[in-house]
């Protein structure tokens, strides 16, 4: 029987009789990998419900406790705090155990390079000017399950309301979820895919796993094409930071108009958003011009880690894992429930 984890152990000494099996070296490394990340993100998905249904049953509490059964169940203030405090929660300790678990360094895993202001500014422009192309897109695809007669649904939480739910909005919806979720995504999914895959996969992969972890189909077509961005970003320019940037002015610009257009006419509304995706998509293509002028090859990818097996075949094996396949299951319950529930 072959005994491929030498590669894992760098004071394993094969016995004499020992015969390299490249295929089976390739595909136990795949199903680690997969298996690593899919334990990571089911656990993301429990403990989110767990703590979700432990967080409502608490609020539930105090509001008998004070005369109210749903006076703090439907503050979108407190529901925000408590929705970014499990985030931050579930994005972080997860992810770093799953560095550790395939022995890696968190460091050298999440790319923090120092990006020149040059590079900098026109990469964020092409961040944040595909955030409207991305909501377009997704307009699309949800006029058209729609049209098949499935409504995409998903829970939603009111703004509080004056500065203090402006702000808290701002904190929960921007700056947390643009620092967590690159750290989780970008950082630690890309940077393993990257060690053992070229970026155009480990982009695409890290997208498709960043689109399904939300969980409904409002978000999961915008999410992964944003994903895509994201990733793209982090690659080109070795750094979470132009994503985190790129991910909290997205945010951010969104929280600003829902509060704007909140008492403003319909009329007025389509007129607002209509001007932020003319803008974006101009954004977008200046963003474009000023990084094609400094580089022309900036779609042009690394090569594959490997020539032993192909990549679409290593991809599959992890997939195929078995905490993949777990992970997989959860999600397609978790999209099932926001469907039926909401």
């Amino acid at each position: 029987m072959y005994n491929c984890n030498y590669e894992y152990s760098p004071n394993y000494i094969p016995p004499n009789n020992f015969v390299f099996n490249p295929l089976l070296a390739e595909k136990k490394k795949a199903k680690k990998i997969g298996n690593a990340i899919g334990i990571t993100l089911s656990v993301l998905i429990v403990s989110s419900s767990i703590l979700g249904i432990i967080a409502g049953a608490v609020l539930d509490k105090m509001g008998e406790v004070a005369g109210n059964t749903s006076l703090f169940v439907n503050d979108g203030n407190i529901l925000y705090v408590l929705s970014a405090f499990i985030s931050v929660l579930i994005m972080t300790i997860p992810f770093i155990v799953c560095v550790k678990l395939l022995k890696m360094n968190v460091g050298s895993t999440i790319s923090t390079a120092r990006v020149k202001m040059g590079v900098l500014v026109p990469i964020v422009l092409i961040g944040f000017g595909f955030n409207a192309i991305g909501n377009f897109l997704n307009n699309i695809f949800a006029y058209t399950l729609s049209g098949l007669g499935i409504a995409p649904s998903m829970p939603d939480i009111e703004y509080g309301s004056g500065f203090t739910g402006f702000a808290i909005a701002m904190l929960c919806i921007a700056v947390f979820p643009a620092l967590v979720e690159e750290f989780a995504f970008r950082g630690v999914i890309l940077g393993i895919l990257k060690k053992h895959f070229n970026s155009k996969v480990a982009i695409i992969v890290s997208a498709i796993i960043f689109g399904l972890v939300h969980g409904n189909l409002v978000q999961i077509p915008f999410a992964f094409l944003m994903g895509l961005v994201f990733g793209f970003i982090a690659v080109y320019t070795k750094s979470i930071w132009p994503s985190v940037i790129a991910h909290f002015l997205n945010n951010g610009v969104s929280v600003i108009l829902d509060f704007t257009a909140t008492n403003s006419t319909p009329m007025i509304q389509n007129v607002i958003w209509c001007t932020y995706g003319l803008v974006c998509c101009t954004l977008a293509l200046i963003g474009l011009i000023m990084i094609n002028k400094r580089n022309e090859n900036i779609f042009k990818f690394d090569s594959d880690k490997t020539d032993t097996v192909s990549t679409v075949q290593r991809v599959r094996w992890l997939i195929t894992s078995p905490f993949m396949v777990v992970f997989g299951v959860l999600i397609g319950l978790e999209i099932v429930a926001s469907q039926l529930l909401y």
